[in-house]
């Protein structure tokens, strides 16, 4: 794992010394090695400065070091990631008569650039993020792994274009505008975290996942397509899937999980896993132990809040695996000590406090391991999360609903008073409409929103993102709610969320996470079981749990879902209250001129009584004060 920024100049030689600030900012990503080069194009004024740092995992000697340039001095690579079959094309790639003196898959980026040409990427099994100079054609192309597991920003400002790993890189470079991008504030505050394409700052985008961009240096155009979509791995209809016996569907899955977990214990560093004693994590610390004679070093993380503590379940499942685990068990003080870092490592704002814990326990396994391995990606592939369930309810009482009709209901439901509403519910589940309710409720808590914002409507600034196009696509192939609302989690909560969460944490503290259930092999083979086998008994990761069940005793994992919650709703109301005020009300932390001071005043109130439970409002809007703070006041 790396970090990489670069910046391209149209017209102009650019000066090395304008990258140095923003490559030391990534020094967290790479802590190991540090290298900078200047490029220019013989066919064009155009120049550009790539700059790396470098955590070392595969071949660990300066063979290793970037940008790296191929042989022939055509091509200059920096990128950030694993290629997990780099071998495999390196086996390939010889008997094509290319050489190596290296025993990192940077190398073999290069060697398969030139040999396949621009789609040498759809062969890669990995998670990166890569930028490629090509002097002879005048260009630099991106790539971004199929789940978008690691990060790319990039874009222009005036006669300079923008890449890096990280936001936090480029407001380093001299000339950078932070003019905040409002679309993306709104949407923000609207979905939680920033979706792709946005970025928090005018003229930036997130290069979207599994797709791949161009910048022609003599045109100045960017022009970017998918190499690689989710809605095509989905785009079958229920009755053309095979018709295969349960037990088949199992196995394979297990062989594909147990080579997914394969390929993603090579390393010359040591490795490790995160246990949390849930379903994921107990079945790739399984595999792990299965394909390990050693013994694997699993770490835990729990909460001094009894019933957010899953700590006593992780060591009984550790102690069955016979692994060497490590815990940590934390309080409201150890959160509140962290939090103050939150801008500086989510270089954008970020509303899932479940970063909070993954940022500590990142920093104990770093002190063991460099590699880790989680168990993310089992609850959006294998139907997990009851969300999943809620939002299939929910579709098929309003999908009818035009869309300007919904709007029309929204804003009508949000002027009745919430004591009126609550009574038409209950009237409404005495006569057995109790979904239909639900689904007009979620309807009225979606326009509350608005009464935050002073101007803009967050509705329109998310019309645009990927996951609206993806469901108009889904939805020609009739496939069952349930699924969708799972295959639509990868248009923007996996790699905008739940990714984001994990790089951020992991990296600030020199960690690398692999998530082998987000093989994109597993991914393509989730999308293509019937919902039936998908389903199982009716439990939520039914294969899932069946395979874990052939190495774990289910007794010690069968239980309800907690998730990796964090108890701010109890803390917000007790010891975090007066510092949750502070940040939110005190001036320089949230501009006023867009928010209404006197609605969010309403909603700490609300919840400080036991009103209403809003930590995940109050949460949301901490993040971007503490954001806003840092990088725009």
């Amino acid at each position: 794992m790396c970090g990489i920024v670069g910046v391209v100049a149209r017209n102009k030689r650019l000066d090395m010394a304008i990258l140095a600030e923003a490559v030391d900012a990534m020094a967290a990503r790479g802590p190991d090695d540090r290298g900078l080069c200047q490029l220019l194009c013989p066919s064009s004024d155009a120049s550009a400065i790539f700059g790396h740092r470098r955590l070392s995992i595969l071949d660990v000697s300066s063979a290793g070091h970037q940008p790296m340039v191929s042989p022939d001095g055509r091509v200059t690579v920096v990128y950030n990631g694993e290629i997990y079959n780099f071998l495999e094309l390196r086996t390939e790639l010889e008997a094509h008569g290319f050489s190596f003196r290296s025993h990192c898959d940077t190398e073999v980026i290069l060697a398969a650039y030139q040999y396949w040409g621009e789609d040498f990427v759809s062969r890669c099994n990995g998670i990166f993020a890569i930028a490629l100079w090509d002097a002879d054609r005048g260009r630099v192309v991106f790539y971004r792994d199929r789940i978008g597991l690691k990060p790319l920003y990039l874009g222009f400002q005036g006669e300079r274009f923008y890449f890096s790993s990280v936001l936090s890189s480029l407001v380093r470079i001299p000339g950078f505008s932070r003019q905040v991008d409002s679309s993306a504030l709104l949407a923000y505050v609207w979905a939680g975290f920033v979706p792709g394409p946005y970025a928090m700052f005018q003229g930036i985008r997130k290069l979207l996942p599994g797709h791949m961009a161009v910048l022609d240096v003599k045109t100045w155009q960017l022009t970017s397509r998918p190499y690689w979509r989710m809605v095509d791995a989905a785009a079958v209809a229920e009755k053309d899937l095979p018709d295969r016996p349960m037990n088949e569907w199992v196995d394979d899955l297990e062989a594909l999980l147990s080579d997914a977990v394969r390929l993603q214990m090579i390393s010359d560093v040591p490795l490790g896993a995160f246990l949390s004693g849930g379903i994921d994590s107990s079945l790739v610390v399984s595999l792990m132990r299965k394909a390990n004679t050693g013994a694997v070093r699993t770490f835990s993380i729990g909460f001094d809040v009894e019933k957010f503590n899953e700590a006593p379940q992780a060591k009984a499942i550790a102690a069955h695996l016979g692994t060497d685990h490590h815990e940590l068990i934390l309080s409201s003080a150890d959160v509140r000590n962290v939090i103050p870092d939150v801008p500086e490592i989510y270089d954008e704002p970020f509303s899932d406090s479940s970063c909070l814990p993954m940022i500590l326990l990142s920093r104990m396994t770093r002190k063991s391991v460099a590699v880790a391995l989680s168990g993310d990606g089992g609850d959006d592939l294998f139907l997990g999360d009851y969300r999943h369930y809620a939002l299939a309810d929910r579709w098929r009482y309003t999908s009818w609903i035009p869309w300007p009709i919904r709007r029309l209901l929204g804003a009508g439901l949000c002027a009745i008073p919430h004591y009126y509403l609550r009574r038409i519910g209950q009237s409404l589940r005495a006569r057995g409409f109790g979904q239909f309710y639900q689904s007009m409720v979620s309807i009225w808590q979606d326009s509350e929103f608005r009464g935050l914002f002073l101007q803009g409507d967050p509705r329109e600034a998310i019309a645009g993102i990927p996951i609206v196009a993806a469901a108009d696509e889904l939805a020609k192939y009739h496939r069952p709610p349930r699924l969708m609302a799972s295959v639509l989690d990868f248009y923007g909560v996996v790699p905008d969320d739940f990714a984001v969460k994990v790089d951020r944490a992991s990296m600030a503290s020199s960690l690398e996470v692999r998530t082998p259930v987000l093989d994109h092999r597993v991914a393509e083979f989730a999308r293509r079981i019937p919902i039936g086998v998908l389903l199982g008994d009716g439990t939520p990761k039914y294969l899932l749990r069946t395979i874990l069940e052939r190495h774990v005793p289910r007794s010690l994992w069968d239980r309800p879902k907690m998730g990796f919650a964090v108890p701010l709703c109890v803390w917000f109301r007790g010891d975090l209250y007066d510092y949750m005020r502070q940040v939110l009300l005190d001036s320089g932390g949230l501009p006023f001129d867009i928010f209404c001071r006197d609605t969010i005043e309403e909603v700490i109130q609300a919840h400080k009584s036991g009103q209403k439970d809003r930590y995940r409002l109050l949460w949301s809007l901490m993040s971007l004060s503490m954001w806003y703070r840092r990088y725009c006041s």
